[in-house]
């Protein structure tokens, strides 16, 4: 829960300042760091995407308790919690039945 809190008030910094801003102010964590987080959280990966500004982005979800995060991951090790929270749902690709 204490972690919870801490990334949220990154996630605040993050949206006030920009990722790359945040990055360099200490609001990342490890790459191991942030995935022992997600794994803690109980959420799995739904989606992974390389980032035009040349990061991979991904998000994951936990279908029990509905939480989800998004992650930024730098090439140096780093990434960055860019969002999280509840009410998560995998939305269905038009055109694909699951």
């Amino acid at each position: 829960m204490i972690l919870r809190k801490l990334f949220l008030a990154a996630i605040i910094m993050v949206a006030s300042i920009g990722v790359s801003h945040a990055e360099k102010a200490g609001f990342c964590v490890t790459t191991k760091d942030a995935m022992g987080a997600v794994k803690n959280a109980g959420e799995t990966i739904v989606f992974r995407g390389l980032s035009k500004r040349g990061h991979l982005v991904t998000i994951y979800l936990s279908k029990e308790s509905q939480t989800f995060t998004a992650l930024v991951h730098h090439a140096n090790g780093r990434s960055c919690f860019v969002d999280f929270g509840g009410e998560g749902e995998v939305m269905e690709v038009p055109g694909e039945r699951s």
